[in-house]
């Protein structure tokens, strides 16, 4: 499992002190997780690596700035895996670990803000 641990500073760089703009992109980033979890599920079950670099890179803009730091770095890691040709099967139980973790982030996130 991925530590939950927000990088606070991280996220005041990118957004600043407004609790209400930083609640908005949650509820955004919330709406859109489904979506994002399928992405990574469809991917791994067509093996297609290229879908799941794309799914990735689009899921590390998307979580980038809250300051999910730990998340974020699991993904540049598989990321680089890939690029280095390694199949995409070894990390499908890392998918599980992600999605579970941002949620986790996300309400630790939502506590700290309100």
């Amino acid at each position: 499992m991925i530590e939950t641990y927000i990088n606070y500073e991280q996220l005041k760089n990118r957004i600043g002190d407004d609790k209400e703009l930083i609640y908005d992109f949650l509820e955004v980033l919330k709406s859109e997780l489904e979506n994002y979890e399928q992405n990574f599920e469809t991917a791994f079950l067509n093996n297609d690596k290229e879908a799941l670099l794309s799914a990735i890179h689009k899921f590390k803009g998307a979580i980038g700035i809250f300051g999910f730091s730990n998340i974020y770095d699991k993904l540049v890691f598989i990321e680089n895996e890939l690029k280095k040709n390694i199949s995409i099967n070894c990390f499908y139980n890392e998918k599980n670990h992600i999605f579970i973790s941002v949620k986790k982030h996300i309400d630790e996130l939502e506590k700290n803000i309100t």
